[in-house]
Order: C-alpha cells, then sequence, then structure tokens
C-alpha cells in the first residue's frame, strides 16, 4: 500500500473557524476539499453556522478548531465493504464543539474528491449527543492498532463533559460508525476508561494521550494523558482482552502537579 501510494498527490489538511476542515494540494495550494460538520448545523438564527452571516459576527465564535490526525489503517471503511488498507484522517472540533469526525482520504484526486462521492469520504461523526462524557474535543486523537486487532482514535473526553465529569480516556473503532450509529463496549463501536477522578460538579477532563508500542510490534501498548487537574495518568492497553485494559498504577495518577 505504501508503495502505491509514492506519488499520490500531497495534500495539507487544516481546522478552520470558518466551520471547515480544508485540504490544500502542497503542490500549487489549490483546495481540494472542505468538509462541514454536521454537529455544528443548527437551526436557530443565532446558532451554529448562522453567526457567519451574522453583520455583527465578532469572529470570536470557533467552529472546526482543531488538528486533526491523518494515519493508514487496515479497516473496511464503508458500511458493509471488505477490509483494506485505507488512508484515514480523524479531526477534532477543539473548541468549537463536543465531536470528532473521520474521514477517508486515501484518494484525494479530483475525481474523487467531490459531494457526489460523500458516502465514500466521509466514515463518521461522534459527538456529545452520541455519549454525554465527550466534551470539547480539545485533545487531538491518535489512530493506533490495538492488541484486540482493531484499529481506533483515541484521545482525551476534553473539558465541558455533562456526564460523569470524570477524565476518561476514549476509544472509538475506525470501523465502528460507519453504520450512522454508535454502541458502547468493548467489544462494539467504542468504550470509555475512566480515571475515577472529577464530579459533575467539579469536573475534570482528559487531553491529549501519548499512545506508546513497549514491544516494537506497531500495536499500541500503553498510553500516557494529563488531566485538567494537573494529573498525569497511564493506561495499560497490552491485553488482548479489552476488558482488561484499565487504568495503570494501581488506578492511581502517576504524577499531581501542585498549586505551590
Amino acid at each position: 500500500f505504501k508503495a502505491s501510494q509514492h506519488d499520490r498527490a500531497a495534500v495539507v489538511y487544516v481546522g478552520a473557524n470558518d466551520g471547515f476542515l480544508h485540504g490544500f494540494r502542497a503542490l500549487d495550494g489549490k483546495e481540494v476539499v472542505a468538509y462541514a460538520p454536521g454537529n455544528l448545523f443548527s437551526s436557530g438564527v443565532s446558532d451554529g453556522y448562522h453567526r457567519l452571516t451574522d453583520p455583527n459576527f465578532n469572529h470570536n465564535n470557533l467552529y472546526v478548531d482543531g488538528t486533526p490526525f491523518v494515519s493508514d489503517a487496515y479497516i473496511a471503511s464503508t458500511n458493509g465493504g471488505s477490509e483494506s488498507w485505507r488512508t484515514v484522517l480523524v479531526g477534532p472540533q477543539g473548541g468549537g464543539g463536543r465531536g470528532l469526525f473521520a474521514l477517508d482520504v486515501t484518494n484525494p484526486d479530483s475525481s474523487s474528491f467531490r459531494e457526489g462521492n460523500a458516502a465514500n469520504i466521509v466514515m463518521w461523526e461522534f459527538t456529545n449527543s452520541d455519549d454525554a462524557h465527550l466534551g470539547y474535543t480539545q485533545a487531538r486523537p491518535t489512530i493506533a492498532l490495538l492488541n484486540n486487532g482493531r484499529w481506533a482514535a483515541i484521545f482525551g473526553n476534553g473539558y465541558g463533559n455533562a456526564g460523569s465529569g470524570k477524565a476518561e480516556l476514549f476509544i472509538l473503532y475506525l470501523d465502528g460508525g460507519l453504520d450512522g450509529k454508535w454502541s458502547e463496549g468493548w467489544d462494539n463501536d467504542y468504550f470509555r476508561i475512566t480515571t475515577g477522578s472529577g464530579s459533575p460538579k467539579y469536573p475534570n477532563g482528559l487531553w491529549t494521550p501519548a499512545v506508546i508500542d513497549l514491544d516494537g510490534d506497531h500495536i499500541a501498548d500503553r498510553v500516557y494523558a494529563g488531566s485538567w487537574w494537573g494529573q498525569m495518568w497511564a493506561f495499560d492497553l497490552s491485553s488482548k482482552y479489552p476488558k482488561d485494559w484499565k487504568v495503570a498504577h494501581k488506578g492511581k495518577p502517576l504524577f499531581t502537579a501542585k498549586d505551590k
């Protein structure tokens, strides 16, 4: 797959506060794709993308305010499709919203990146409507192969979740939401590993994770991530059984920053 993509057009992908993820061809700067996440739409006159048309718009609104992550993965990228090597982009909304989206950007040529082909490009969206524990997605995701043989996007739940208020690690299988539905569970579409730190009254949140391969087999074994409360957490993903994945270090943070 890597050899076959050697001459693929280079594209720079960037989120923007005009409400789109943009893709610019590196050769000449030509825009080849623009994607607007569906959860940022609203029928309210002063909500969602309507703010962009307000004559008094103050440019303080955030939209697709996160940095995307791109990786190759061996998955099915459409509902009912067969597995193959694909290049997947997972984009967080950052301070602009509580959500992420996945796009298949394997073939960024002019004939593929068309609205008529959107069903083969847009893989899924995952928002706080799917899980209230998801806050503003200011944590940048990482795509990794896990020890159960599935590829996933791994990220912290961010700040402002309306669920438990705890700092939690999200693991979304890349092929989990292809049917437009998200079912929580170790062997379903996604799951969360909670640190137990935080509450609805005193909320915490987990940020951008560092995903580590401990034995050189290109599979994620360990995840480290900091929390809003100044804690550094480690998560053990080394088992081939997802039910055994948990907070390492006996469920305690590795380090907690002090106020002074």
